[in-house]
């Protein structure tokens, strides 16, 4: 199963590095500067699971998308992130099974956006929450 998650984890964040608005993808440590933003991290944030019966099991997975942008320019960070939230959600419902690492997506999608930290710099963000559907065989007892 981790392989599988890491792949849609890989390709939410591919869908989001692809956009027109020019996200980057997310450094290994955060970072300092708001130089190199808008960014997204793509990364799980919960989920749930339920075994129907003896033939398999449904596994939900939230991933979370988070876009960080500069608040230097407020207006700019808005008016990117008024771009971003329509195109993101397109390029989503054009790829429900994610490049066939899930079942799908479960629709609506949603999305909210605030203030947050990002290392030491104050940024907008705009939050994805996704759910994933993933369908999988049990694995037998012992």
């Amino acid at each position: 199963m981790s392989n599988i998650l890491d792949d849609t984890i890989s390709r939410l964040q591919e869908i989001a590095n692809a956009l027109t608005e020019d996200i980057k993808q997310a450094p290994a440590y955060p970072v300092e500067k708001p130089d190199v933003l808008p960014l997204a991290i793509a990364s799980v944030t919960d989920g749930n699971g339920r075994a129907d019966d003896a033939s398999g099991v449904h596994l939900f997975i939230n991933v979370g998308v988070d876009f960080y942008f500069s608040r230097t320019n407020l207006a700019a960070a808005f008016k990117q992130i008024n771009a971003v939230i329509p195109e993101y959600l397109k390029r989503l419902g054009g790829d429900p099974n994610l490049n066939g690492t899930a079942a799908t997506i479960v629709f609506p999608v949603n999305f909210e956006v605030g203030q947050a930290l990002y290392g030491s710099t104050q940024v907008q963000m705009l939050s994805f929450g996704i759910m994933v559907k993933y369908r999988e065989d049990p694995t037998p007892t012992a």
